[in-house]
């Protein structure tokens, strides 16, 4: 198939339109008014890390139109990353990076796109291997802030596949987020909260402990998600923690906005869970986790606009935030393609 052509069925019942909107020659705008990309805001590494994310799971579906945008989201991740382990994240619509490169999760996350990128059937994979191997610092890895390593790992469990120098990466970075937590506690967390994309902690657990060979670290990425389920999974629809976060003496309903990047990591750590153990729960979480976009969470409102795929980019108390960024409408592409997969594996 050409790699210009639209891609099969798979694919193509995914709504994309607005993920298409939101990228332009640069990158991904960040924001939106309403559904209208923002200029004021620019872009992020994040953002072009996870679009990078998203495309690759489209392609992996046989939807080859992504190829521009794949080089030049790829093109932005190569000028953003600096020495190893730094990297400038914020650029403003005219290309200014906005301050000096810095450590921190837009790292990682650069280094999880390399990853995804680098197992892709395209001819971008072996710069993505070479670019990841020139970023990657163990010493500085194990001393980064926790969900830096959590994303670094996640693209590492592409990357290290048969390669001893990263596997031993991978395992000594597993073990260090294993060693944060207590399983003999009622708070058996790394963190002393629950916070931002907190599914991406077991999903990583589980991916490495899966290349690894280890059962130990896909049992203790198995336990923190199910420790999550119980506060996530309520008797009704499924209400993940809000953007304010939750500690071991808080509600779930004080932990303010729900964030679809929430949801779409849950559905990814149970994706990973499901190709170790393929419990029917781990599919049935997944499927909420899909309804919850439209329409199956506490308020009963539709998150995601069925035909263009922009998303809300908050569930508040009473009302859906109006506008539809990058980061919540591909959250929403994640989640639709993690229970694509699932699907075609069951």
């Amino acid at each position: 198939m050409d790699r210009n052509e639209a891609g099969p069925r798979d694919a193509a019942c995914i709504p994309s339109a607005h993920f298409r909107r939101l990228l332009d020659d640069t990158g991904i705008f960040q924001h939106c008014n309403g559904a209208v990309p923002s200029w004021e805001h620019g872009y992020c590494l994040d953002d072009v890390a996870r679009a990078i994310v998203v495309i690759c799971g489209l392609e992996q579906l046989g939807d080859r139109s992504w190829a521009t945008s794949l080089t030049r989201c790829a093109s932005f991740v190569d000028a953003a990353l600096d020495r190893p382990m730094t990297a400038f994240n914020f650029l403003s619509f005219d290309r200014t990076w906005d301050g000096p490169a810095s450590e921190g999760d837009h790292v990682g996350r650069a280094i999880w796109a390399l990853g995804e990128l680098s197992v892709l059937d395209d001819p971008l994979a072996r710069w993505a291997t070479d670019r990841a191997r020139r970023v990657i610092d163990q010493r500085q890895l194990l001393r980064a802030p926790l969900m830096t390593r959590v994303f670094a790992l996640l693209g590492l469990s592409r990357l290290g596949a048969g390669d001893t120098d990263l596997s031993s990466i991978v395992a000594e970075t597993c073990t260090s987020i294993c060693n944060g937590g207590d399983d003999s506690s009622t708070w058996p967390w790394p963190e002393p909260r629950l916070r931002y994309d907190a599914g991406r902690i077991p999903q990583a657990l589980i991916e490495c402990g899966a290349m690894l060979s280890r059962p130990g670290v896909v049992e203790s990425g198995l336990r923190l998600l199910s420790w999550l389920d119980g506060i996530v999974a309520t008797p009704g629809p499924l209400r993940v923690v809000g953007h304010l976060g939750l500690g071991p003496a808080e509600r779930i309903d004080d932990s303010g906005d729900e964030q679809p990047v929430e949801v779409a990591a849950l559905a990814a750590a149970h994706e990973a869970a499901h190709r170790v153990s393929p419990e029917p729960l781990h599919r049935a979480r997944i499927d909420e986790c899909l309804a919850w976009f439209h329409g199956r969470n506490r308020l009963s409102l539709a998150m995601v606009d069925p035909q263009s795929g922009a998303t809300h980019d908050g569930l508040g108390a009473a009302a859906a935030n109006s506008n539809q960024g990058a980061e919540s409408t591909m959250a929403y592409l994640m989640t639709a393609l993690t229970a694509r997969r699932t699907s075609k594996r069951s």
